[in-house]
Order: structure tokens, then C-alpha cells, then sequence
């Protein structure tokens, strides 16, 4: 059985994107989006604002989709994901899940060890300007 995961690729007003770097637990070391597990009474949008929550600490308003919805095959099983640009609704208190943290640019994105699951997306970031993400919630 697939387990959905949904994940935010978070703006700041400079247009940089929010990263962090995963602590000593499973795929420990490698840098992802921010996100997580859809329980099973929630949607998707909800999901992705309550785990948001959890690990940064704030608010978003969530925008468009990156790019449609995928599968990747971990060891521990499968995972749908579902990537929605989001920026932030409340000012942001240190991360709580992560060893490091860092709002990077576009270009900053490569600089890091990021999670097999996410080069799909970061390849579609690559070529995307993020001043015409649209905000319609």
C-alpha cells in the first residue's frame, strides 16, 4: 500500500525556497522539503498545513502544484507524493525537526544533498520562475 506524502516547497518574500537537512532517523543527512504523512481523516491541503505546522512552526497559504503527483519506490515502501508551492501566512520561529535549516535560491538548490524522492521536483524548479507561483486560497 502507498503512503501519500505531501510537501511544500515554501517562498519568503525574497523568493528564496525553505530546505532543511533531515536529523539521525530514516534517509538521515539528506536535505528535503518540508511535509509529511496525509492521515487518513484529512485531505491534502490540510494535511500539508498541519505538518507545516509541525515541523517549521507557521502558517502558510497554500498556492499551486509543483508538478503532478508521483510515486518513488524507498526500501521501507512505496510514497505518493504531492509538491505544492506555499508561502508563508506567519512569521517563522526556529525549525523543529531539523539539524540544518537554510532559504536558498533557485540556483543554491544544487548546492545539497537532497533526497532521491525530490529530484523530480528539483528539476522542475530549475525552470521555474517563482514570481509567477499564484496564491489563490
Amino acid at each position: 500500500m502507498n503512503t501519500e506524502v505531501v510537501c511544500a516547497i515554501v517562498l519568503n518574500e525574497e523568493k528564496q525556497i525553505f530546505a532543511g537537512k533531515r536529523k539521525a532517523r530514516s534517509l538521515a543527512g539528506y536535505w528535503e522539503f518540508p511535509g509529511g504523512k496525509v492521515e487518513k481523516v484529512e485531505g491534502i491541503k490540510q494535511a500539508l498545513k498541519r505538518e507545516i505546522m509541525e515541523e517549521i512552526g507557521v502558517a502558510i497559504t497554500i498556492g499551486s502544484v509543483v508538478v503532478p503527483a508521483y510515486s518513488y519506490n524507498y526500501q521501507s515502501g512505496d510514497v505518493n507524493l504531492h509538491f505544492y508551492f506555499a508561502r508563508l501566512a506567519t512569521k517563522m520561529v526556529k525549525p523543529k525537526i531539523y539539524e540544518e535549516y537554510a532559504w536558498l535560491s533557485i540556483q543554491q538548490l544544487r548546492d545539497k544533498n537532497w533526497l532521491p524522492a525530490n529530484q523530480r521536483v528539483l528539476e522542475k524548479l530549475s525552470k521555474c520562475d517563482l514570481n509567477k507561483v499564484e496564491f489563490n486560497e
